[in-house]
């Protein structure tokens, strides 16, 4: 991870594809390969948006049951609301 002033907490930064305008990726002149940008930009969000927790025990004549439920919402979001942003900005070009 890469931090940037202004980014939220666990962004990840990566490169990104260098797009013709109608939203193909461009290939080098071999066409062996995508060409992608010389500078990072941010593609995802480690931080969950909800953590929780439920933690239970009963015990019955010596018997102990424990039981633990937790839970993490919300990873892959941010790839997912950039993802659905470019294509909407690309079919406005």
């Amino acid at each position: 991870m890469i931090l940037h002033e202004g980014d939220s907490y666990g962004t990840i930064s990566g490169y990104d594809y260098i797009l013709m305008k109608i939203g193909n990726r461009v290939v080098n002149e071999e066409g062996t390969k995508y060409l992608i940008t010389d500078t990072r930009v941010p593609i995802g969000n480690a931080a969950p948006h909800f953590i929780g927790g439920w933690n239970t025990m009963a015990a019955y004549k010596g018997f102990k049951f424990t039981m633990l439920i937790d839970t993490k919402w919300g990873e892959g979001g941010y790839i997912l609301r950039l993802l659905r942003d470019r294509a909407a900005n690309r079919s406005k070009s």
